[in-house]
């Protein structure tokens, strides 16, 4: 009974860190990259991901507000590194770097994990995990590993689900990691031979999924991410320190499972790592006989086109509302996928919220056909060549994931329809363009204002047919932030709330939930000694335009909705920074 008691509170305290662990995650922060191989995280709040790159080629342009297609990476990302919410990551410090390869149905091919694996390689990070993979040995997939390893990457990965660990957990070169129930039992389906190496929590994991939402995720692809935060932790105390002191000291010290699974491996302990670190420290003795097998280059040409999964099964929260459902997702994402007929905002900008077109009508019309299906399960009269087309790609769309049902069918169009709310402040935003908004600050107001322009993807990738991450402005979430977090974010949660729950058509209303960094006519006024020319450089580097907003919503009664178009609207922003450029 004890040490089912103690399974319990060892599981519980991988969630919650006490003061002394806190304070020691501060040491080193920022200095440890984690890779995370899976379905790409979303962008929500308290999960910040520092780059990412796009693997999976039907969706060649995917909206950083949906980069998730499945939930899978976001629920992992967040276990490990939000800092904010009801989910409290293990090591909110951890740079993020994320590998897409994972599709909707949370599977990709092995060539897509190795291209992966390789991307995450060339960007230098510290730990990849890993929380898919297949029962079959691969020597493409083996080779990368092998290659992953030699560069001093420690690999942590899920162990799989049924009695034999899936590959890659399997090879010796990577940590495989089990999952124990809430008794601090093994779970029946992850696998409990010899090669496990240890355990984590893994059962019912409360987790971010789609738009925010909260979902209970159980399985070993929850408790490997686990693993790999903490080995991160503990990797900020002496980033000098080699991958395989850290994989040694979280085995060592593990702590016990119940008298049924005794000898097999241990559970992942925070305290007790953090308490033997400096004692490991002097007695750590190097064992690199996986190193001595060396990978094969010509393997990792070979083509393998078996499919890997990830380990995990998803139990909804019990506070969880109707918008988190699966077709509203599917929805969101699908005007980027290919098969769906509108890929491609130069071609149909009108589901992209690109300003050559206008996005509010636009958007408001696709939320009037998800209403007519949800409430009569019909579209109303297709009587123009953009009806028509969302006709057409939502029928796709239906075939594609298998929907059924007015409700499934009328979400999936919503969805369609936040996809373009959400693209306005991508495709049709203006600012000052850089990832490093720190660095601006040295810029002086005129060299901002010279800078100022519509933010651009840049130029493709030709190797994946994504765009370049370091040029991409328009959909990196470190671009003026206050896109996402205060704009897309804003708009997509009114759609939510005034139109998918009330089963309703959107109205103009769904702008005047956006922040507005600040009236630029207020930094206008101010004087000298308000610290005029500081206001400005602010916002410059915080704020941003959208194209013809106010335009589109120059009929607009609602004096919020007036308000943000005239503080957001293009014409106005250039106007008032030329004249910043002369003073």
């Amino acid at each position: 009974m004890k040490k089912i008691l103690s399974g319990l509170i060892l599981a519980a305290a991988m969630l919650f860190l006490p003061a002394s662990v806190a304070e020691a995650g501060e040491t080193g922060a920022n200095d440890i990259k984690i890779g995370i191989v899976d379905s790409g995280i979303d962008y929500i709040d308290g999960v910040y991901v520092e780059k990412s790159c796009n693997f999976v080629d039907k969706y060649a342009e995917k909206s950083s507000f949906f980069a998730d297609l499945s939930g899978h990476g976001t629920a992992v990302a967040s276990v490990m590194v939000s800092d904010t919410g009801k989910v409290r990551g293990i090591n909110p410090n951890a740079r993020l770097y994320s590998a897409e390869v994972l599709e909707e149905d949370s599977t990709a091919t092995v060539d897509r994990l190795v291209d992966g694996i390789e991307w995450l390689i060339r960007e230098d990070v510290n730990i990849i995990n890993i929380s898919c993979g297949l029962h079959e040995d691969s020597e493409k997939l083996h080779a990368v590993i092998k290659k992953a390893y030699s560069r001093g990457i420690l690999l942590i990965a899920a162990a799989g689900e049924g009695g034999e660990i899936s590959y890659p957990a399997a090879y010796v070169e990577v940590m495989a990691v089990g999952a124990v129930g809430k008794d601090g039992s093994i779970m029946e389906n992850s696998p409990s031979e010899p090669g496990i190496e240890v355990v984590a929590p893994g059962e019912e994991i409360l987790t971010y999924g789609s738009f925010g939402s909260l979902n209970r995720i159980s399985g070993t692809s929850i408790a490997a991410p686990q693993v790999s935060a903490l080995a991160s932790l503990l990797w900020q105390q002496d980033p000098d320190k080699p991958a395989g002191f850290i994989r040694q000291l979280i085995d060592r010290s593990a702590g016990p499972l119940k008298d049924s699974d005794a000898g097999l491996c241990g559970i992942a302990d925070k305290q007790r790592a953090f308490a033997m670190f400096e004692d490991f420290s002097n007695t750590y003795m190097e064992n690199d006989n996986a190193a001595r097998s060396t990978y094969d280059e010509r393997a990792l040409r070979q083509m393998d086109t078996r499919r890997v999964k990830g380990f995990w099964s998803l139990f909804t929260h019990e506070s969880m509302v109707i918008y988190n459902k699966t077709a509203l997702k599917a929805g969101a994402v699908w005007p980027d996928n290919v098969e769906s007929g509108i890929a491609g905002m130069d071609a149909h900008p009108q589901f992209h919220g690109l300003y050559r077109a206008n996005y509010v009508d636009s958007c408001i019309t696709i939320t009037k056909f998800a209403a007519s299906m949800r409430k009569h399960g019909k579209f109303p009269k297709a009587d123009s060549p953009f009806k028509k087309k969302i006709v057409k790609a939502a029928q796709r769309g239906f075939r594609q994931y298998r929907l059924s049902g007015k409700d499934s069918k009328g979400l999936f169009v919503y969805g369609m329809a936040i996809h373009t709310a959400t693209d306005v402040f991508a495709h049709s935003s203006t600012g000052v363009p850089g990832k490093n908004r720190n660095a601006l600050k040295k810029l002086n107001v005129r060299k901002l204002v010279k800078k100022w322009s519509r933010l651009k993807h840049g130029k493709r990738d030709p190797s994946t047919g994504g765009f370049f991450a370091a040029t991409n402005m328009a959909d990196d979430n470190n671009c003026v932030a206050k896109r996402f977090r205060d704009a897309a974010k804003k708009v997509c949660f009114w759609i939510i709330k005034k139109a998918v729950i009330r089963k309703k058509a959107a109205t103009m209303d769904m702008f005047s939930y956006v922040k507005v960094y600040k009236r630029i006519s207020e930094i206008k006024k101010y004087g000298d000694s308000r610290g005029d020319m500081n206001k400005k450089k602010q916002y410059l580097i915080n704020g941003f335009g959208v194209i013809k907003l106010n335009v589109y919503l120059k009929s607009a009664k609602n004096p919020k909705v007036k308000t943000v178009a005239d503080n957001l609207s293009n014409s106005n922003i250039e106007r008032v920074i030329k004249k910043w450029a002369k003073d």
